[in-house]
């Protein structure tokens, strides 16, 4: 065996990385506070009053996308971006609301209290 099989660097790490992204996804989707993850803070979320490093979620505009994937059934993207905007004071483009409807779209749950949906997460 070639001692440059054995460096460190070309070791493939296990993919705890994709697990960590996979449950903080799920956190989002449910509605829960995550942990910052990059500069970008995902919509519907805001950084917790001193913790800049947590992120706790817009209640009411995380329930307003379970009713955005209602409207779309008879308005445009376009339409219920501009009324998602208006509604929350959180601007959203109409390709921004069609990227988290696909990717990372709230579940039913997040109709929960959030004691509940912690429970559904931890199960």
């Amino acid at each position: 065996m070639s001692r440059a099989l054995l460096k460190p660097e070309r070791v493939p790490r296990p993919a705890f990385s994709s697990v960590e992204q996979l449950n903080r996804l799920k956190r989002i989707m449910l509605g829960l506070p995550v942990d910052k993850a990059r500069a970008t803070i995902p919509w519907g979320y805001s950084e917790a009053e001193g913790n800049s490093k947590k992120l706790i979620p817009n209640e009411r505009a995380l329930r307003l996308l379970i009713k955005a994937k209602e409207y779309l059934r008879t308005c445009s993207l376009d339409e219920v971006a501009r009324w998602l905007s208006a509604d929350t004071g959180m601007k959203i483009s109409d390709e921004g609301l069609r990227i988290i409807l696909r990717d990372r779209c709230p579940f039913d749950e997040i109709m929960l209290e959030q004691d509940e949906r912690e429970r559904i997460y931890h199960a």
